[in-house]
């Protein structure tokens, strides 16, 4: 920011969160300001009741990363232009990506609570939203779509404060681990059954704790380069959901609409299979009345 109270700043810009006679809010995201509502007035001598003052149309594309030229006046935001740097296009193309994009904004809005915040998860939300995006690309895999989900929320946390102690040097390879939510640490079941009060557990095998302690601890760049099963997926986003169930005592919509969908997608795989089991019993009866005796 100038003297002036001018900015010049990389922002996503998030959704027009209200729309007025005289101009338009807008909810970004910014690195150097974190979330906050701008204004941007219509221009009065543009000629055009649907021109503002950035000379840019009256639609304005939501869950954009862009440069935005603001103007701060007695605490207020407002936007004087912008330009599209690139549009994240595909994140409304299906409700898995909309639910997972709304959970990811959801949560940095709730964590992105001064400037140091915001530039810690800046990285993060936009490489969260470039997996969600590029998983639209062909068809939308609902298990990779929650794998993102729960990776962005589990790294989030971590780097807000709320990260789980995965560290078990008393273990050996030969005991059983799991999760205490309570204690916020891997411990062995021994350990927990010595302490009553622990009864918030989840079981971990080691190839999700591993993937719980690379996804706490690598280079943004490399977050979602892994490929994991729909069975590793399920166990994550389980464990991302109580994590953070028991750290902000919050549930999101988008989360909840994550696991509606899984329901109905569960619902639908089991119909599926049963007309295919019905199908293959009426095939093989029509056989039979045909076979030779």
């Amino acid at each position: 920011m100038d003297n002036n109270g001018h900015y010049k700043c990389q922002a996503l810009l998030l959704r027009v969160s209200a729309k007025l006679p005289g101009g338009r809010f807008i909810k970004i995201f910014s690195p150097q300001i974190g979330v906050i509502s701008c204004f941007e007035q219509k221009g009065k001598a543009a000629g055009s009741d649907n021109a503002f003052t950035s000379l840019k149309p009256y639609f304005l594309p939501d869950y954009s990363y862009v440069d935005l030229d603001l103007f701060s006046h007695r605490g207020k935001y407002y936007l004087s232009d912008f330009s599209v740097i690139y549009r994240f296009s595909l994140l409304t193309r299906s409700l898995p990506t909309l639910a997972a994009t709304s959970l990811i904004l959801d949560l940095l809005t709730d964590l992105a609570t001064d400037r140091e915040q915001a530039r810690k998860l800046w990285p993060y939300t936009l490489y969260a939203l470039s997996a969600v995006d590029k998983s639209a690309e062909n068809s939308v895999d609902l298990s990779v779509v929650r794998g993102i989900a729960a990776t962005y929320v589990l790294r989030a946390l971590a780097e807000s404060g709320y990260r789980p102690n995965l560290d078990l040097p008393s273990a050996t390879t030969a005991e059983r681990t799991c999760f205490s939510f309570a204690a916020g640490s891997l411990q062995t079941y021994h350990q927990t059954e010595a302490d009553s009060s622990l009864t918030s557990v989840q079981e971990l095998s080691g190839n999700c704790t591993n993937l719980l302690r690379y996804i706490c601890s690598c280079p943004v760049q490399r977050l979602y380069n892994i490929v994991i099963s729909p069975e590793l997926s399920a166990y994550l986003w389980h464990f991302a959901e109580r994590w953070l169930a028991y750290n902000l005592e919050k549930e999101y919509s988008g989360q909840k609409s994550l696991d509606e969908l899984q329901k109905d997608s569960a619902a639908f795989l089991d119909l599926a299979a049963q007309i295919a089991l019905k199908r293959r019993e009426r095939d093989q009866g029509a056989a039979d009345k045909f076979v030779l005796k």
